[in-house]
């Protein structure tokens, strides 16, 4: 019953974007969710900027506006790894993505 409940809580993590290759306008992506709770939690997945941001705008509880999505962009394609804090999903929201755990 506890891991149950688990999957539906809310945690919040520290999303990782993270440039892995292909042309520097259009690169390959990892995006690492890792939970900065209690409870130890590590997400993965790969694809285009265009894809983990569409990941990102389908959680229900995400909160970042136009503005903010830009300097996030503007960070990563100068940098090719940019940082959110403070995003909130469910364990069970992070796997309805795709998104593979990779810390068990």
């Amino acid at each position: 019953m506890l891991d149950r409940q688990l999957e539906f809580m809310e945690l919040t993590f520290r999303i990782h974007l993270i440039a892995m290759s292909g042309p520097r306008r259009i690169p390959r992506v990892r995006i690492l969710w890792v939970a900065t709770t209690s409870i130890p939690a590590v997400y993965e997945g790969m694809g285009s900027w265009s894809k983990c941001v569409s990941w990102m705008k389908r959680l229900p509880h995400i909160e970042v506006s136009r503005n903010e999505w830009i300097q996030v962009r503007e960070a990563f394609e100068r940098n090719q790894y940019t940082t959110l804090h403070g995003v909130r999903a469910s364990l069970h929201d992070l796997e309805s993505l795709g998104l593979q755990r990779v810390d068990s």
